[in-house]
């Protein structure tokens, strides 16, 4: 209630500032164009600002010119064109986003559907903060950010009902996709046992990453009871399989003797066949093991 009541003072010291300046009144074309600049009761605009800050200057306002000076010079003006060139890029790729996905999510597409609602929850919310960085509070683009909340959750619950009818199909992919909604939130209320269940129908039918998101759930022990060494079995499987992180974890494990005895021999086989992938991790856990052994050596 008080946020509406300003947002209306707001608009309306606009409207008089804006009478008063067609005037010729430097005070008030001074302070439009402070309004102009923090998009304070009317859409952010910096160029509007200068123009307004140029005409009181040359009506002989002070403060104006010393705005012109330090708000339009080299340091600010910049600044504000930078964060309206990544919302203009943000938007372009939004678009492009959506021209691919959206005919496939129209015909039904699980993965589709999810990633509009990616789109919508969590590209479009970047866009927003860069709005605000640019002093943009408007109620348009409040209504605009619960629009695409709104819309983000119905395209998730769509795709979850998608895989959950699929899953029950044995469907590996679908059980894949349930159990990461599942551990996220994303379309279904949050529930580790129920992620774990079938991230584990799809780990037992090979599938790579739910092999690897069991072994997370067994060491962390979320659904589960933490047992690192059923942690190791999983991620052992996802490796053997070629998956990076899962060596890079294969190497951790035996690095500091959880659920297998230490090893820094076989942690460094396992980081090294991950390193080979362009595992970051990995590499620099490669690094630190053969320089700890130089150091032995020396």
């Amino acid at each position: 209630m008080n946020q509406a009541n300003d947002n209306k003072a707001d608009t309306e010291i606009v409207t008089q500032l804006c009478r008063a300046a067609k005037l010729g009144d430097a005070e008030a074309l001074y302070q439009l164009g402070f309004r102009y600049f923090n998009g304070k009761g009317i859409p952010l605009n910096p160029d509007m600002a200068k123009e307004c800050w140029q005409k009181a200057a040359e009506l002989g306002h002070v403060e104006a010119q010393q705005s012109l000076d330090e708000c339009c010079g080299d340091d600010v003006c910049p600044k504000v064109k930078q964060i309206t060139k990544l919302i203009d890029e943000a938007a372009k790729k939004i678009q492009e986003s959506l021209e691919s996905i959206a005919p496939k999510a129209a015909e039904g597409d699980a993965v589709a559907m999810y990633l509009m609602g990616v789109v919508c929850l969590k590209n479009m919310p970047l866009m927003f903060k860069l709005l605000e960085r640019l002093g943009d509070d408007s109620e348009e683009v409040r209504k605009a950010q619960a629009e695409f909340q709104v819309m983000g959750e119905r395209f998730y619950r769509l795709a979850v009902k998608q895989w959950r009818k699929a899953a029950t199909q044995e469907d590996v992919h679908a059980q894949r996709w349930l159990g990461y909604c599942y551990a996220s939130g994303e379309g279904v209320r949050q529930d580790y046992v129920k992620s774990t269940k079938w991230y584990r129908k799809a780990a037992e039918q090979g599938d790579v990453h739910a092999q690897c998101s069991l072994g997370c759930h067994y060491y962390e022990g979320k659904g589960v009871v933490q047992n690192y060494t059923k942690a190791v079995k999983w991620f052992r499987k996802a490796a053997e399989q070629g998956l990076a992180i899962a060596q890079y974890n294969i190497g951790l494990f035996y690095a500091n003797g959880k659920g297998v005895a230490e090893d820094k021999v076989e942690a460094a086989t396992w980081y090294r066949k991950a390193a080979e992938q362009g595992d970051e991790d990995a590499i620099d856990a490669l690094k630190e093991i053969e320089l700890a052994s130089q150091q032995i050596e020396e």
